[in-house]
């Protein structure tokens, strides 16, 4: 520790050797920025960038914030599903691109307008409440499913495993139901839920950081 405070006050008493330091941090951030610049523009999705930037921000609704990484993981899911069994038993052929990653970001940007919506309302779900409505589901499978054909088919459709699963789809959906139930009970009106999601989505503070200039009628933000 002595070592290290007397390089430090020699690096602060030598004017070149601190400019040497300041022009390293400064060359260390222009490079980070550069990662990070490649990774939005050109939609990195493999490490080692997209790792490195994965806890920057993809797109926010309000104080609620999309990583990068949350939004890599919808993308996946995208992916897997289009190139997956389902769709292709349906004559399904599709070129993964991005109109597929907006719809990816897009929904991403719709669990986190959910998420905003629930807090201000003061509602959220248990980790209960998740694994009754994921049981549901199984249940509703079929009593012949094994556990391990559940966790094939979810591997197969989304690439996801259970865990990814009930926090990516059926936690925002037992959410949306919820909060769906109370917006009509307290409105008498069934499509409130939609409308006041609709508008929360054209707010100014739904910004996405992830651009697709490929795509001439990309949502403003």
């Amino acid at each position: 520790m002595k070592h290290v405070h007397l390089h430090f006050e020699k690096v602060i008493k030598n004017p070149r050797m601190l400019l040497m330091v300041v022009v390293g941090v400064v060359l260390v951030l222009v490079a980070f920025g550069g990662i990070a610049a490649s990774g939005y523009v050109y939609h990195v999705e493999k490490p080692p960038i997209a790792s490195m930037i994965g806890w920057m921000p993809a797109a926010r609704v309000g104080s609620q914030t999309v990583t990068y990484a949350e939004y890599l993981k919808h993308v996946e899911a995208q992916r897997t599903f289009i190139e997956g069994p389902a769709s292709q038993a349906q004559g399904v052929t599709s070129t993964f691109g991005d109109p597929e990653r907006s719809a990816a970001l897009e929904r991403a940007i719709r669990i986190a307008a959910i998420d905003d919506l629930a807090f201000k309302a003061g509602m959220q779900v248990t980790q209960l409440d998740v694994e009754r409505a994921y049981l549901g589901l199984v249940d509703r499978a079929g009593t012949s499913t094994t556990p391990q054909e559940i966790r094939d088919f979810l591997h197969d459709q989304f690439g996801m495993d259970e865990v990814a699963f009930k926090e990516m789809v059926v936690r925002p959906a037992l959410l949306e139901d919820t909060l769906r139930a109370k917006s009509s009970q307290e409105s008498g009106d069934a499509q409130a839920f939609d409308k006041t999601l609709e508008e929360r989505l054209k707010q100014s503070d739904v910004v996405r950081y992830v651009k697709f200039k490929s795509l001439a009628n990309e949502p403003a933000s």
